[in-house]
């Protein structure tokens, strides 16, 4: 799989409606639903696979970064932030641990799919959003 690809497919998430728990491309999805999408549709991840339940709210109270563990059992590998390439997974702290995750895609942007936005969105890494970014991780399949 080419980071090229993986920025590619991202990209025709933009638009789709935030929903949360939900991975369907142009009708609804939130940030892990657009990253899982992504990734299925390359072959990354098995098309049947979807993660357990989780709530809006379950980075609040807790102090297990569930979403990073999810994401290194798929054998993705933390990178310094600094050297974040095409293709990888950025992580946002909200609330305790990392809760938020987005697809960076080159110049300082990334697309994700945010709750406060209502939709699918490519950014900039500015203002909040970039003094929120925690982690990088990038998929062990990428070239």
């Amino acid at each position: 799989m080419r980071r090229e690809d993986i920025v590619a497919e991202a990209r025709t998430w933009i638009g789709t409606p935030f929903q949360h728990a939900q991975s369907c491309k142009g009708k609804g999805a939130d940030c892990v639903g657009l990253c899982i999408g992504t990734f299925k549709a390359l072959g990354g991840i098995a098309p049947g696979w979807f993660p357990a339940p989780y709530s809006q709210q379950w980075h609040v109270h807790k102090n297990e970064e569930l979403l990073v563990n999810t994401v290194a059992a798929f054998g993705f590998i933390e990178k310094p932030v600094g050297q974040r390439e095409l293709g990888d997974l950025l992580f946002f702290q909200f609330g305790r641990v990392c809760s938020h995750v987005g697809i960076y895609v080159g110049d300082n942007q990334m697309v994700h799919a945010y709750f406060s936005l209502h939709r699918a969105v490519q950014q900039p890494l500015t203002g909040d959003m970039g003094a929120r970014l925690r982690r990088v991780m990038q998929a062990p399949w990428v070239n």
